[in-house]
């Protein structure tokens, strides 16, 4: 049976399950992840800053996935997948990754997705020495300024930026029907300390690339829609509530067959937990490479035009596109309409933080309503510029269940469902 067919029974078992684990015990939901920073000290992060905009979905192709995949059922992909990794640091103590790191980093690559067609080979490796733009955010003029500036044949060529993103986070994708596939914006942007050999324990064994890359070849997180609906739209992973942390072996969080995945590279488990992808995962990603990546893989057909750009002053180089307005392009990967984003962690226990995205400076109101239809909080009641931009829900004072959070801008109004556990 499909997950989309399970999806009523599996809701309300999932509505039963909830009501045990409120009353029962309380997962660690506080945060999102703790990991070890350069320094030796801990660090609060967030695992995966992956977003799908759902104003692209009418775009999406073909309409009936599930035929697509039925038809295609065991014809892996069969591509080999040129990388091209480029290394921001700020000091050789700060941010600098050996070519053994990059190399084993291409290992764990190949063997997490040996079995699903794809292998990956290093094309291109190159460090940038930078003093200003050695941290950013996504969806920032930084971001397309960093990536308009050094992305090669995007296309083909896998595209990694390895840096030390604003707020803890360990990395972020973009689907691959986010944008046209020749869009500079493509590829994966990672914390460094996750690469093999990194001191960002427990999370520095190479596997958050090999997650983002799940993103850039079409992949939901196991966790995707909770205990019903689609799910992940793959139908061999198992129904998962929240996400995993660490290694919770034998956890079952709905109420549908199986335990939950907490071993595959798509869920939120330390890198020791990770080791799998499924069948119908490595369908999924065949249908979306065969979709919208249809180049990837091969001989890139351009130029290395970045190889001596490691000669130049990176900051300079930056600061002159930043000051140049028009060759910041937005096109693709903003959305086209304002976006609530990911809202992590979800269910949480006290403290969440929701993300949305305008694609231009407006007025927005984000608010948190119960079931009754009663706003409990406002969250976001102004003016805020064109990007993305995260706000905090403090959940004290407020009863175990489902909520809403709401987002009005420019025309917009859309809602998610949160859950609040305690």
């Amino acid at each position: 049976m499909s997950k989309m067919k399970l999806g009523f029974l599996v809701f309300c078992a999932a509505v039963v399950a909830l009501t045990v684990v409120a009353t029962a015990a309380t997962p660690d939901l506080s945060g999102d992840i703790v990991y070890s920073a350069a320094d030796g000290s801990n660090m609060a992060g967030t695992r995966c800053a992956t977003f799908d905009d759902p104003a692209v979905q009418a775009e999406r192709a073909p309409a009936d996935l599930d035929r697509w995949i039925e038809e295609h059922y065991g014809k892996a992909l069969n591509i080999t997948v040129p990388v091209a990794v480029h290394s921001i640091y700020e000091s050789q103590t700060n941010g600098y990754v050996t070519d053994q790191m990059v190399n084993d980093q291409i290992q764990v690559l190949n063997d997490a997705y040996a079995g699903t067609g794809i292998s990956f080979y290093l094309y291109h490796f190159a460090r940038y020495q930078s003093s200003r733009y050695f941290s950013w955010d996504m969806q920032t003029r930084e971001e397309k300024a960093v990536k308009q500036y050094l992305a090669i044949d995007p296309a083909h060529v896998l595209n990694i930026y390895l840096q030390n993103p604003t707020g803890g986070i360990l990395g972020w994708a973009y689907f691959p029907w986010m944008a046209p596939e020749d869009h500079w914006g493509h590829g994966l942007v990672i914390l460094w300390s996750t690469l093999p050999g990194g001191p960002a324990a427990p999370y520095n064994e190479g596997d958050t690339i090999t997650h983002e890359a799940g993103h850039y070849f079409g992949l939901y997180h196991t966790f995707q829609n909770g205990c019903w609906g689609a799910g992940d739209q793959v139908d061999d992973t198992p129904y998962e509530l929240w996400p995993a942390y660490g290694c919770p072996q034998g956890r079952d969080t709905c109420g549908s067959p199986g335990v939950d995945p907490i071993h595959n590279f798509m869920d939120y488990t330390d890198d020791s937990c990770m080791f799998e992808f499924t069948p119908g995962q490595s369908a999924r990603m065949d249908w979306a490479v065969t979709t919208y990546r249809p180049s990837l893989g091969g001989t890139p057909v351009k130029a290395l035009a970045v190889a001596d750009k490691s000669a130049e002053d990176f900051d300079l180089a930056i600061d002159r596109i930043l000051a140049s307005e028009p060759e910041v392009s937005d096109r693709g990967l903003m959305p086209a309409v304002a976006e609530l984003a990911d809202i992590s962690p979800n269910p949480f226990n006290p403290m969440t933080t929701v993300a949305f995205v305008l694609p231009q400076a407006g007025h927005v109101q984000v608010a948190v309503y119960d079931l009754a239809g009663r706003r409990v909080r406002t969250l976001v009641d102004g003016s805020r510029e064109a990007g993305r931009h995260e706000v905090t829900l403090d959940g004290s004072g407020l009863a175990s269940g489902i909520y809403m959070v709401r987002m009005v801008s420019e025309g917009v109004d859309v809602s998610k469902r949160i859950t609040l556990l305690k």
